[in-house]
């Protein structure tokens, strides 16, 4: 009955950090939005900015730079856009 019980915790925690990843990757992107004209991603920093070019799937996506504090670019930067 014990080893029941344990497995049955075992396969809650598993879905629930799938769930949580899945999640995290969804919305940690960027900083709102759904992508769509009506509702794009919103880029509040710089590290947002630069990680629009490392997701293919977003590639066809609408996107809204906010305003960006600390952005300096210099010759060593590299940006992914």
């Amino acid at each position: 009955m014990r080893r029941t019980g344990s497995l049955k915790v075992c396969i809650t925690l598993v879905i629930i950090t799938t769930l949580s990843l899945i999640t995290r990757q969804a919305w940690g992107k960027y900083g709102g939005g759904s992508g769509t004209a009506e509702d794009p991603y919103l880029i509040y920093t710089a590290e947002q900015m630069n990680s629009i070019g490392l997701y293919y799937e977003d590639s066809d996506k609408y996107f809204k730079a906010t305003v960006i504090k600390s952005i300096t670019l210099t010759t060593t930067s590299r940006m992914a856009i």
